[in-house]
């Protein structure tokens, strides 16, 4: 996850990631996993919030989740990328959900990154790196 959000940013400007996700204890997971990088956290447990402190907020980079009540992460991604305000902000999906093909062309098609939630492990480390779907790479995100 590292890897992928470091492809993603800017290191000479402050750098704040969104991360839109229901699921208390991954958030808590996440959290960790950026401790001690410097990078700022703002976070939201579900699409509306996200789609709202992004505007807002402006991150430098948004992590979401695909499987959240009220508004899926897709019906996120798709407002995000659809703002002006927002669209450029690289967005990373990380879930557990096992995607069909439709799915990972819908997210290919959003210019997200995908990545399983599996990668974070208790203690914040790195435990399995595997892109999910070979259709954008972090550093293809950052042209468009």
């Amino acid at each position: 996850m590292l890897n992928t959000l470091n492809h993603l940013l800017k290191r000479e400007e402050e750098q704040t990631i969104l991360l839109i996700d229901d699921e208390p204890l991954y958030r808590e997971r996440f959290k960790e996993c950026l401790d001690g990088t410097g990078l700022s956290l703002i976070e939201a447990d579900r699409g509306r919030e996200g789609i709202r402190l992004a505007l807002e907020q402006q991150p430098t980079a948004i992590v979401l989740d695909l499987t959240m009540p009220e508004m899926s992460g897709i019906e996120v991604l798709k407002k995000l990328k659809d703002d002006p305000l927002t669209r450029q902000i690289p967005v990373v999906i990380y879930t557990l959900k096992l995607l069909e093909e439709r799915e990972r062309q819908q997210i290919a098609c959003l210019s997200a990154t995908l990545l399983s939630k599996v990668i974070i492990s208790r203690g914040g480390r790195v435990t399995n790196s595997r892109n999910l779907t070979p259709t954008r790479t972090a550093s293809e995100d950052v042209r468009n």
